[in-house]
């Protein structure tokens, strides 16, 4: 497997996703890290899940940063993606209701959402 250092520790590369975040782990734990190109995007990022996390949309918590590195370490939530749930079409009704209370929420707040199922 391949490895990748994060704040002078190895973590093991479990799975590469499309959006170039990998599901890695440390000591039997999954963790997401997000690397970047460049400083403005990782500020950027930053400046963004605040804005979220202050109209409180749930997401996973940022556990540590690396400014040198450009990267981000997440918590990992298990379970499904949600492209494969929407291509499978296995959503009721109530999580379209509540998918409506967050667009119209974030709407108040002037915060555009993009709802792409890789997002």
């Amino acid at each position: 497997m391949d490895q990748i250092n994060f704040r002078h520790k190895s973590y093991e590369v479990v799975e590469t996703y499309r959006n170039h975040k990998l599901h890695v782990k440390y000591k039997n734990k999954d963790f997401i890290i997000i690397p970047f190109n460049d400083g403005i995007a990782f500020s950027t990022y930053l400046s963004n899940k605040k804005v979220l996390k202050k109209n409180k949309v749930k997401m996973p918590k940022i556990i540590k940063k690396d400014r040198e590195g450009l990267m981000i370490l997440e918590e990992y939530v298990p379970g499904r993606s949600a492209l494969d749930i929407i291509a499978k079409n296995e959503l009721d009704k109530t999580y379209y209701t509540e998918l409506f209370r967050i667009y119209r929420q974030n709407r108040f707040a002037k915060i555009a959402i993009n709802y792409k199922p890789e997002y």
